[in-house]
């Protein structure tokens, strides 16, 4: 078995893995920044050449007919921020929501899915629009503000008014999404909120919760059993609690709910039956404890799945009970008590107890079944706002740190909007463990992001698709002298020797990130230069590359 060293460093997260490109030969993937990435045959784990090839591009993803099978499909947000400044540059009001879209790509073989983003998007639309308008949020703030004496303006934070989606289910059956709310527009404190939308694949209708649950009184006693025991002090000291949950299921359409792999999920939002200061009561009612309460085709998930979570119960070691998986940040001060920070994780699985200390801004955990196996996919903003993954892998015998490296979840030829007074960042949905991107910064030639198709392998690390990222941002570079390349095609078949004439226009293509990239010239040819990065300035053929080419661009 050949070994290759990985470099050490967080940046280096995928090492190009798949012959692809149609040169067939050997599988490599990565484990991240662990010490090797292992070599095997590309009919490993029973999958044969042909079967790879399937999904090695964005092309023959869109090609695939909808029967039922979503493994190939990507789903992606755009996080939306409007936002309003005074005079002085103080943010007044911020309006944040997420749109959900599938590839145009795929649109027409998966109709369905079309569809339920489609009907999401315009509800969610027209919930965060509400009674009123932004103009009015703006003034209602800068009043507010105006009423502040000098030293208090300086912790005016403005009003804000958020939505953010989490897809908690994503498979041949359902997509269910969460709305996770949070706004503050004056008064004496802000407001918070969980909303469920679930669709089927197939018709993309919205589905009601009747569809789903075959006997809501049944439904009722489940929800009750385990509001009982799970808020058992809330039920002592807030008696009507009980009575007002009971209420709820007089009718099931205002039941606010969401369809996880493993169980349905019931929120009670602040007011809903308890008080503000109770917080939001969430009911989880799994699927094999109550199996006759739920339709045919509405159970557990089947095979392989992703959640969004950061608590759960799974029975990760298959002894038939449940294991509580937990993950809970540490939060740190600096001396004067002005800003917050992470100064680490304490994992909780099966028993079991993982510290890691490293610093980090913000997070987000993705539980992840995978062949019988579970894993913790954790992705933190650091330093520089670098995105990075660390994945674990759950176990009663322990808890491992796989590997770790730079990256988020990306979309192809998407990267972000930034007008006048709003903000759109485009970010692929990491719940289909079959296929997702990802993003890497490179700096072969210059500093830009590319990105990879790739999905989770058997032993629970993230693993190419295809040898290259693809580059979506539109970035230029102009030749000043003659340079020789060779030409290759949209598959990445090399050619013969060419020569990219001075004064031509050169669009980053796509790039290996260790050895070449590939620029598109204005007449659609493709050329690949090779990169010697062994030593600063880089070179082509030799040449410093800020002296073959204009538009070069390093960060830091």
């Amino acid at each position: 078995m050949r070994k290759k060293l990985i470099s050490a460093m967080l940046s280096a997260l995928i090492i190009l893995s798949l012959a692809g490109c149609g040169s067939g030969g050997a599988v490599e993937h990565a484990t991240l920044d662990t010490e090797e990435a292992v070599t095997e045959e590309a009919a490993t784990d029973g999958d044969s050449t042909d079967e790879k090839e399937d999904t090695a591009s964005t092309g023959d993803v869109a090609e695939v007919a909808s029967d039922g099978d979503v493994s190939n499909v990507l789903i992606y947000v755009a996080a939306r921020d409007e936002y309003r400044d005074n005079d002085e540059g103080v943010r007044l009001y911020t309006k944040s929501y997420d749109e959900l879209y599938i590839m145009d790509e795929q649109a027409d073989s998966f109709p369905g899915i079309k569809k339920a983003l489609e009907s999401y998007n315009a509800r969610n639309n027209e919930n965060t629009e509400g009674d009123f308008d932004i103009d009015e949020m703006v003034g209602m703030a800068q009043e507010q503000y105006n009423s502040y004496d000098e030293e208090s303006k300086q912790y005016f934070s403005g009003y804000y008014d958020e939505s953010r989606a989490s897809v908690v289910r994503f498979d041949e059956n359902v997509i269910s999404i969460v709305d996770s709310t949070s706004s503050f527009l004056g008064g004496a404190h802000g407001y918070y909120a969980n909303v469920g939308h679930t669709y089927d694949v197939q018709t993309g209708e919205e589905l009601k919760l009747t569809d789903v649950v075959g006997d809501i009184d049944a439904l009722k006693d489940a929800a009750l059993e385990v509001f009982s025991r799970d808020y058992s002090e809330l039920a002592s000291s807030e008696t009507e609690s009980t009575d007002l949950l009971a209420e709820s299921f007089d009718d099931p359409d205002t039941i606010n709910w969401s369809m996880g792999p493993t169980y349905l999920t019931l929120y009670y939002n602040p007011y809903d039956i308890a008080s503000y200061a109770s917080g939001m009561q969430v009911l989880n009612i799994r699927y094999e404890y109550y199996p006759n309460i739920f339709n045919k085709g509405y159970g557990e998930a089947e095979g392989d799945w992703i959640f969004e979570t950061s608590t759960m119960m799974e029975d990760i070691d298959g002894d038939d009970s449940l294991d509580y998986i937990n993950f809970n940040p540490r939060v740190e001060y600096n001396e004067d008590n002005t800003y917050s920070y992470y100064s680490g994780m304490d994992i909780e699985a099966g028993g079991q107890t993982f510290t890691h200390d490293y610093e980090y801004y913000a997070y987000k955990t993705y539980i992840v079944k995978r062949k019988g196996n579970f894993y913790l996919y954790l992705v933190t903003s650091e330093d520089n706002d670098y995105k990075i993954l660390y994945i674990y892998k759950l176990s009663t015998d322990g808890i491992e740190l796989l590997g770790q490296g730079e990256t988020s979840f990306a979309v192809p030829n998407k990267t972000y909007e930034n007008g006048d007074d709003y903000f759109v960042d485009y970010k692929g949905v990491f719940c289909n463990p079959d296929f997702f991107y990802v993003y890497k910064t490179m700096s072969l030639i210059s500093t830009t992001g590319g990105v990879m198709p790739s999905h989770i392998s058997e032993d629970g690390l993230v693993e190419p698709l295809q040898d290259y990222f693809d580059i979506p941002a539109d970035f230029n570079l102009t030749s000043k002298i003659d340079v020789e390349g060779k030409l290759v095609d949209e598959s990445g078949n090399v050619g013969d020797k060419t020569t990219i004439p001075a004064n031509s226009n050169c669009k980053l293509y796509r790039s290996d990130n260790e050895t070449y990239v590939d620029l598109k010239l204005d007449d659609g040819s493709i050329v690949r230069i090779e990169i010697d990065d062994s030593d600063y300035p880089h070179t082509v053929n030799g040449i410093d590359i800020e002296e073959a080419f204009e538009g070069i661009m390093f960060a830091g």
